[in-house]
Order: C-alpha cells, then structure tokens, then sequence
C-alpha cells in the first residue's frame, strides 16, 4: 500500500519536470488587410513567443495602421517594412528570412511574464 503514494508521487514529478511550451510550426492561418484582400499565412512559436510567416520563412507584422506588411529586424526588435505582404514578393524585394525579435527581448517583462 506504501508504494502507491510513492509510485504516484515520481509520475506526478517526471510529468512536471518534462513538461515544457507546446511547440508548434507552420499552422496555418488567414489574416484580412483592412482592404478586404486575405492573406494565407502561417504561425508558429509557442504560448509564449509566436509570429506569422509566409510558406518560405517570411515573417510578417502589422503595421499601426492595422495592415500587414513584411517585417525586418531593426536591432532587437522587428519592425514592419514599406512592403505590404499581399503586394510584393519577398525574396525580390531583398527581405530577409525568419525576422524575430531577440531572445533577450522576448524574455524581458515587457514581452514575457512567467
């Protein structure tokens, strides 16, 4: 009867000690520009950090006028560019891959509290 507490006890610790942010990439997501025109997108990150990408890893951000544009590293922050993301293409326009804030900004109590 004695091993029933302690047998629960180590699940109930190698639960806690493995459990971690749910994980997840490229679900797929659909934002609407102000203008009507949709954009079929992608999230990915976790329940802390996530941000939206286009099929080929480029990230987009709205704008503080509401709209979506490609976004671009800009120190440790990412920051819309001119580019709406449903008008130009990314590659040709020289916009680069996977732009997201810094690590050390994600964990700041601005971005993040535990």
């Amino acid at each position: 009867m004695k091993r029933k507490p302690t047998l629960l006890f180590v699940i109930l610790f190698f639960n806690i000690l493995f459990a971690g942010a749910a994980n997840f990439s490229f679900l797929p997501y659909t934002v609407t520009q102000p203008d009507g025109a949709v954009i079929n997108c992608f999230v990915s990150g976790d329940e802390f950090f996530n941000w939206l990408h286009d099929q080929d890893g480029y990230t987009i951000i709205q704008g503080d006028d509401g709209y979506y544009y490609w976004g671009t590293t800009e120190g440790d922050i990412v920051v819309p560019t001119t580019m709406l993301a449903h008008k130009i293409n990314p590659s040709q326009a020289g916009i680069s891959k996977w732009a997201k804030i810094s690590c050390r900004n994600i964990m700041s109590e601005k971005h993040f509290t535990p």
